[in-house]
């Protein structure tokens, strides 16, 4: 592959990644814990189970998106990972939590 198809290639890649992440919440968005659910990372379950409530309200500090996930990290909790497929986000247009869908 010459310079410029790789080139063209990491542009049409990175046009793509922002597109994707345009439909996920921004850091500072208000997420609902709900509780895990059946996933890879046994790992990032177990980080959610020891360190979060069901139906407790957390602030989105970063969010790093995957091939088939989201990885979160949350403001009152710090480094510690989570899936965003565990949470509600709350509609700042609806005024309402609503559902992730991963």
């Amino acid at each position: 592959m010459n310079e410029k198809a790789i080139k063209e290639r990491q542009e049409w890649y990175d046009a793509a990644h922002k597109r994707a992440l345009e439909r996920f919440p921004k850091p500072g968005a208000k997420l609902r814990y709900r509780g895990t659910n059946q996933f890879w990372h046994t790992n990032i379950i177990a980080n959610a189970e020891r360190e979060l409530r069901i139906g407790e309200i957390y602030t989105l500090q970063s969010l790093e998106l995957g091939r088939s996930w989201c990885l979160i990290t949350l403001e009152e909790t710090g480094k510690t990972e989570y899936s965003l497929g565990f949470f509600d986000i709350f509609s700042e247009s609806e005024q309402k939590f609503k559902p992730t869908v991963e």
